[in-house]
């Protein structure tokens, strides 16, 4: 099989972006997060998970049950890997079939990943308030 070139001129730059975020953390064995922006937000959902109030309690279960049952289903939506029955098939893939294929697995695994640790939070705000600790102290969704 042949190596090409890969074309990413038919991506943006926050594609652009995300695919060599993802290349890095491969190769570096790191964890960076992907849309690094937006990985800022689900930090400031942790601060408002760890510093819910006693109100809440009922609230944060119901989060936790529901983040569980997003993760679940979005992990069902992770790309199927693109067919590599033989060499012709492998030549055949585009750059835009790749690009597309690590997009979106990247997405779904960093989504996962935040809403799971969100869900983790809830569950462990939850039980501080179960057991009447309403201080927080867990931090922001890493």
């Amino acid at each position: 099989m042949e190596n090409k070139k890969m074309d990413y001129s038919f991506l943006n730059s926050t594609e652009i972006q995300a695919i060599s975020i993802n290349w890095q953390n491969s190769q570096n064995g790191t964890n960076l997060p992907i849309y690094p922006y937006f990985a800022d937000t689900f930090d400031l959902f942790g601060e408002l998970i760890e510093f819910a109030p006693v109100e809440s309690k009922s609230g944060l279960k119901s989060l936790h049950n529901e983040l569980s049952v997003i993760v679940k289903h979005l992990i069902e939506l992770f790309p199927k890997p693109l067919a590599l029955d033989s060499e012709e098939a492998a030549n055949a893939i585009t750059s835009e079939a790749i690009s597309d294929q690590i997009l979106k697995s990247s997405m779904v695994i960093f989504l996962a990943g935040k809403l799971l640790h969100l869900a983790k939070l809830a569950d462990m705000r939850f039980n501080e308030l179960e057991h009447g600790i309403e201080e927080g102290h867990y931090g922001a969704a890493n």
